[in-house]
């Protein structure tokens, strides 16, 4: 075989032995290319994946950090811990969306635990006032809590016939149920601690927990999807002084778009793993221009 080889050399051209040193040359070149791409490592990118759907990335949108006062006392946190952050304010409808909300109504039912239905409307303004009215039977009721009071009224016939103060327990259940965009956001804004605990388990599923402590024996946790970085809910632990803990923990359903926000349309409120009430919006409002009288007292009626 060999001396065929040798022959058919000797017999060829110039040309046909330029191609046979062309050809195994070639072959070499294809087989370290070959070897290359498969010791090479895989390339990084930095871009950021898009948010739930045709979003843009939200990187790209005005960050917390840009919004709010440069002296303002931002936690510390990692690139990644600030990047769910930003996701889901972004998810929520972007910060400066949210740093726009001056006020929020919501029209709906309450749904409560020994099966009454309440129609209810809710109403909250900035400064820490919430107005929530509902019917019960043949009265209407109005609580309202505000940083300096706390009272409630009942109209009956379409005439006032109660004025008198919120029970403690009254104010707080009122205060903790009473709706807001992002209580996460708002909690930033106080420069209340923030804190990130990591992945945990929250109503059957993972999802992203921020812890906010407002005081030693009160602290909030909040429950992010780690899909769509909407808010799942939260929980409300407050210690009492001989260290009874009680819990909380509000679960939402049901997102829908509200003037460029993602906001619940069903709240599960549970008490110590007992569900107490159930609030199934019908509308939203963003922003309608509710009056500031509509959270003073009124005068008590004279019979």
């Amino acid at each position: 075989m060999w001396r065929w080889i040798r022959e058919e050399w000797e017999m060829a051209g110039l040309g046909a032995r330029l191609m046979v040193p062309l050809g195994v040359l070639s072959v070499l070149v294809l087989i370290g290319l070959l070897i290359f791409s498969l010791l090479k490592e895989p390339e990084t990118t930095d871009r950021e994946p898009r948010v739930a759907g045709d979003l843009p990335n939200p990187l790209e949108a005005p960050s917390l950090y840009e919004v709010m006062d440069d002296t303002a006392a931002l936690p510390r946190m990692t690139p990644q811990e600030r990047a769910i952050l930003e996701r889901h304010f972004f998810a929520l409808g972007g910060v400066e969306r949210l740093a726009s909300i001056n006020s929020l109504l919501a029209t709906g039912e309450m749904l409560l635990a020994d099966g009454r239905i309440l129609p209810v409307v809710m109403a909250k303004k900035h400064g820490g006032r919430i107005r929530v009215t509902f019917r019960q039977d043949n009265r209407q009721v109005v609580m309202v809590v505000t940083p300096d009071d706390a009272w409630k009224t009942v109209w009956q016939a379409g005439r006032l016939a109660f004025v008198g103060n919120l029970l403690p327990e009254e104010r707080e259940n009122l205060r903790r149920s009473s709706y807001v965009v992002s209580e996460l956001f708002l909690a930033m804004l106080n420069t209340w601690t923030v804190g990130y605990l990591g992945e945990q388990a929250f109503n059957y599923r993972m999802s992203h927990c921020f812890e906010v402590r407002i005081s030693d024996r009160n602290r909030i946790r909040f429950f992010i999807d780690p899909e769509t970085f909407l808010d799942l809910g939260r929980e409300d632990w407050v210690f009492a002084e001989d260290g009874t803990l009680s819990l909380t923990r509000f679960i939402n359903h049901e997102h829908r778009n509200v003037d460029g926000f993602r906001i619940p349309g069903k709240m599960e409120m549970f008490a110590n793993n007992v569900l107490v009430q159930t609030f199934r919006a019908q509308e939203f409002e963003v922003n309608p221009g509710i009056l500031d009288q509509s959270f003073r007292r009124p005068e008590s009626p004279r019979h």
